[in-house]
């Protein structure tokens, strides 16, 4: 819903004095790491066929982000596109390569390998997202209950007729 909100960039066109700008750097940094765990929780459903659009926006957008990349990968393997997977990966691999002089983020070439291996596992439903831990069992429920109500007061006799007494008649039996 925080990210429904977010409407451009961080204050965008205004001349921004220097303490500033680490903050407006990191709130778009936050920005983007939330659409990324955003994205991998829909991942990790079935909304792979949903993302892919707004994947591809996203990777054009920030073209040396690898998680993006490796999201882009999962939703159209996911989706029966193959091939755009490895193309893909393809891309991203000559321009950081070009770009920075490195290889991709193990992670990514993992993720890589097992597209073209088929590995039947990236079809679930569950696989987790690249560059994340696979999360551990879920916790117990633990019990939400509250005692049972207090029928009547017990030992109060005397305090309850005395409250009973100051109530005006209303004609209701007590």
């Amino acid at each position: 819903a925080a990210l429904a909100l977010w409407r451009g960039d961080v204050l965008a066109g205004m001349e921004l004095p220097a303490p500033l700008r680490p903050l407006v750097t990191r709130l778009q940094e936050v920005r983007l790491s939330t659409t990324e765990d955003r994205i991998d929780a829909l991942l990790r459903g079935d909304g792979h066929a949903d993302v892919v659009a707004e994947l591809i926006h996203h990777v054009e957008a920030h073209p040396l982000r690898e998680r993006f990349q490796a999201q882009l990968m999962l939703a159209l393997h996911r989706g029966g596109r193959t091939s755009e997977a490895l193309a893909t990966f393809r891309r991203f691999r000559l321009r950081i390569v070009d770009e920075l002089g490195v290889e991709p983020d193990p992670e990514l070439q993992r993720l890589h390998r097992r597209i073209l291996a088929a590995d039947p596992a990236l079809r679930g439903h569950r696989e987790p997202a690249p560059g994340h831990p696979t999360p551990g069992p879920a916790p117990e429920p633990v019990p939400r209950t509250l005692p049972p109500d207090i029928a009547d007061l017990v030992g109060r006799d005397d305090l309850l007729h005395e409250l009973d007494s100051r109530l005006p008649d209303t004609g209701r039996p007590p």
